[in-house]
């Protein structure tokens, strides 16, 4: 039976991403991104409940179960990918097309939130020009329900409590793997099936009745406004900054289930509130809606550099007439007559169209680059889109391609030089990008490295193992075997960084002649190569200016006014990238200071450094 109030629920999930994409009031909505863990319990609970309905009919098919995927999710998903593939090879550079067309094949395979875990986290600035970052959640859905038939049909041959138990303890498990991931790997946390198969789980737990059974309408609508709570408030109280999903997704997927348990009775206030008709319509619409709002706002945000209110409003009323029209005249009719088939032929031109997508996302970059050739200066910059800084990866700098603290090199890292002054750089990838610079312009200093990318240098604080476990050890170990003539500190210093950073400079005093402080480095809200490639071909030197992220000078500013008088050398990596506020952009003429959206090139390291002046190396 169609429940009215799943379609509310719907629509309150997609409306709390799309606002909270589009920046619509951020203080309230800082935390909309939950609206894909109630999507999350939505599609457990309905699918198992279908799933195990079959089963105990006798009427499973795998083959009928996949067509049925296929039929609700290829259609307007494809159309989505040409939207995006066109738009990229007319609005975006060539080099910036392909990579959309990556995208597109890991999406075809179902394994976009594989590729995002390694190439950025959701909430990284660069994340925000991939229009088909969103895919993410298909992929964990379609991973999930790649095996979950299977051991829904194998656990139904136990009874229905054991059943139950061994789902839940699935559940807990992954629940559990979560909440530890989250401190240690956030980006795998965020974007891998394994640490978000329990949010599904719930909806299932909940479809197969593992709960208490409430029939009177008291406690239903008790738990239904309990459950909308829950919701808004994780929409109002989590940010960007909330270590998610771990302990914090636990409310908005309580919050899904509750309302999904006592929407049952069509009468409870709330069910009859997410029942009102223009919240069903959006919840109708909403999978045509999230597939459409995110690659509408990159593609804005690629050519424009503010986001004004009258153009979010624009997005936001031209994704609901697309989401309409998909909803219409794409979803619909492939669930349906004329366009409906057999399983095993809607299969087979499923796969047609997969390979005929593939080779779209193959070809139209390949043609985009013939169509728009780029100035020499453009195409150098973004060549650096594909640069491979020298940060000793794999001995001295440990990232996510060696996550282990054992892969670090002691004898060739952290090897104190009797001829020479021996400096101690530490911290994560920002460290590991002004290694080699100053190893380069200072060749009479030994400089002994221990960096690894996910967390600043500093005791105590969580992150990566890779990270926590290496500094326990140069912290703890090294140093007080150890006197150095300096430890130089550098990092992506976070806002909340301060107190840490505090208390790690008063623990290294004994060690060390002098402790240096390495200040937040400028960022930009795209990476910097596009950004100049963009500035070259539209005759607008100011561009790059309009894209910076203002929030850095602020910190940059705290920082230096705190540790005045902490006893560290506090030096402005921001004032000398742009002296007077006025940010270089070129190192040298050919290289650009940056290779993304914040870390420095090595010439671009090596200018700022020789800014900051000899008394640095002193």
């Amino acid at each position: 039976m169609h429940r009215r109030d799943i379609d509310g629920l719907r629509a309150i999930a997609v409306l709390s991403v799309v606002l909270y994409h589009l920046g619509f009031f951020p203080a309230q909505l800082g935390g909309g991104f939950v609206g894909v863990d109630v999507f999350f319990v939505i599609s457990g609970y309905l699918i198992t409940g279908l799933l195990q309905n079959e089963i105990d009919n006798g009427r499973f098919d795998l083959l009928e179960f996949y067509h049925r995927r296929v039929r609700r999710i290829f259609p307007a998903l494809f159309v989505v990918y040409g939207f995006c593939l066109v738009a990229s090879a007319v609005l975006l550079f060539p080099a910036e097309t392909r990579s959309v067309g990556r995208e597109v094949l890991w999406s075809l395979g179902f394994l976009s939130n594989v590729a995002f875990a390694h190439a950025g986290g959701y909430f990284d600035q660069a994340s925000k020009s991939s229009p088909l970052l969103h895919t993410w959640s298909l992929s964990v859905e379609e991973q999930f329900y790649v095996a979950f038939p299977l051991l829904l049909l194998l656990l139904s041959r136990l009874r229905a409590w054991l059943r139950v138990t061994l789902l839940a303890l699935l559940a807990a498990l992954s629940c559990a793997l979560s909440i530890h991931l989250v401190s240690v790997d956030a980006r795998s946390a965020f974007y891998l099936v394994q640490s978000r198969a329990w949010e599904l789980l719930v909806g299932s737990l909940l479809a197969l009745s593992a709960h208490p059974s409430l029939r009177r309408r008291a406690p239903l609508e008790v738990l239904g406004v309990i459950g909308l709570g829950l919701i808004a408030f994780s929409v109002y109280k989590l940010g960007n900054n909330t270590p998610f999903p771990g302990y914090w997704a636990l409310a908005p997927c309580a919050g899904a289930a509750a309302l999904l348990y006592s929407g049952r009775d069509p009468r409870t206030l709330t069910a009859r509130l997410l029942g009102l008709l223009p919240l069903r319509w959006v919840g109708l619409i909403s999978y045509s809606l999230y597939l459409w709002h995110w690659p509408l706002l990159t593609f804005y945000s690629a050519r424009h550099d503010e986001l004004s209110l009258e153009a979010r409003l624009a997005i936001v009323a031209l994704s609901l007439l697309l989401a309409t029209l998909s909803y219409h005249f794409v979803e619909r009719p492939f669930r349906a007559k004329p366009y409906r088939r057999n399983a095993r032929a809607s299969l087979r031109i499923a796969g047609v169209s997969v390979a005929c997508v593939a080779g779209l996302a193959v070809g139209i970059p390949a043609a985009s680059a013939k169509l728009h050739p780029q100035s020499e200066l453009a195409d150098a910059a973004l060549g650096y889109l594909n640069y491979k800084a020298d940060t000793r990866s794999g001995t001295c700098f440990l990232n996510s391609g060696f996550d282990d603290a054992a892969l670090f090199r002691s004898d060739l890292c952290l090897q104190i030089d009797a001829t020479r002054k021996n400096f101690l750089v530490m911290g994560d990838s920002h460290a590991a990008h002004f290694a080699p610079a100053m190893a380069a312009m200072h060749p009479e200093i030994h400089f002994l490295q221990a960096t690894a990318s996910g967390c600043p240098a500093a005791r105590h604080v969580p992150g990566p193992k890779r990270c926590t476990h290496l500094f326990a050890m140069v912290f703890d170990e090294f140093l007080p075997q150890h006197h150095v003539d300096a430890i130089v500190l550098a990092g992506r210093w976070p806002a909340h960084g301060l107190g840490p950073l505090e208390k790690t400079i008063a623990y290294l005093k004994p060690y060390a002649t002098r402790i240096i402080v390495l200040g937040p480095v400028v960022e930009y809200d795209q990476p910097f190569p596009q950004l100049l490639a963009r500035s070259i071909t539209d005759r607008d030197p100011g561009l790059p200016a309009r894209h910076r992220v203002a929030a850095q000078n602020t910190l940059d500013q705290r920082y230096a006014e705190r540790l005045a008088d902490s006893g560290a050398e506090y030096y402005s990596i921001i004032d000398a990238t742009c002296p007077h506020d006025d940010c270089t952009l070129w190192a040298t003429p050919a290289v650009p200071m940056h290779y993304d959206n914040h870390h420095f090139t090595l010439k671009g390291a090596e200018l700022v450094l020789d800014r900051l002046g000899p008394g640095l190396f002193r």
